[in-house]
């Protein structure tokens, strides 16, 4: 026999993206909350496996009933090359001291372009999302996208507290430590982060946030388009808690996703 087959298979997913949905402007808290949880939940599992998505955004989580996806995984990277600069190979765009990514979701030291963005730059946009979803939009903006990634650096965004005073207090204290620009500051895990929100009641459901998301099975993660392939065969698979394929590490598979290996 000859080497083997790798292919992927991906579910289709019937729904509207969160940036649909918010189209009609700001969601309630418990609709927030749950939505937060989902993408916490995946991005959990993406960081576990050594992974930072880099371009969390409204657009690219998926809304399937009760369910929010995380997807496209184009501009995701492994957090030892990231760590590790790449310095010598041929220069990314990160490593040039660009900028890579969506700047009204990127964090600080990502829009500043640093070479070592780790999981609290996902941490940020979660941030963000959750900040847009309650307030009905993001927490700083500006004319350009030149604008925006200064304010991301120098604007301290009006609390939750006082824009949308409607907001449980322990939501929008979760939210506002996710956008500190001191990374040191936010949360230290998205699974810290998770935790914490699972705490909170989610009003009208009469179950804890917790037991419900883990009494309902669901696909926590897809991911679509461009060499975002890791994440339809690794990262999709993040419900049913298999792991990668034997001997392949989520770094392995986004090398070859990157390259068009696969």
């Amino acid at each position: 026999g000859g080497p083997p087959l790798l292919y992927f298979v991906m579910p289709y997913v019937a729904g509207e993206t969160l940036r649909e949905r918010l189209a009609a402007g700001a969601l309630p808290p418990a609709e927030s909350l749950r939505i937060l949880q989902d993408v916490l939940d995946a991005l959990a599992y993406a960081h576990q496996q050594g992974l930072v998505h880099r371009d969390i955004k409204p657009e690219n989580i998926m809304l399937s009933g009760r369910h929010a996806l995380v997807m496209d995984f184009g501009i995701a990277r492994a957090a030892t090359d990231a760590a590790e600069g790449q310095a010598g190979a041929g220069g990314t765009l990160t490593t040039m001291g660009l900028a890579v990514g969506t700047p009204t979701y990127m964090a600080p030291e990502q829009a500043v372009g640093q070479s070592q963005v780790d999981q609290r730059a996902d941490i940020y946009a979660v941030g963000v999302l959750g900040y847009e979803m309650l307030a009905g939009s993001p927490p700083v903006s500006g004319v350009t996208p030149q604008a925006v990634l200064a304010a991301q650096v120098t604007q301290a965004p009006v609390p939750l507290a006082e824009r949308c005073p409607g907001t449980p207090t322990p939501l929008a204290t979760a939210v506002m430590r996710a956008l500190d620009k001191d990374p040191d500051r936010r949360w230290p895990s998205s699974e810290a982060m998770l935790t914490e929100l699972e705490q909170m009641s989610t009003p009208g459901t009469g179950l804890p946030s917790a037991a419900r998301r883990s009494a309902r099975w669901r696909t926590p993660v897809v991911a679509l388009g461009g060499a975002a392939v890791l994440g339809a065969a690794l990262l999709g698979v993040a419900a049913l808690r298999g792991g990668p394929p034997a001997g392949v590490t989520a770094a392995q598979a986004l090398a070859l996703a990157n390259s068009g290996s696969l």
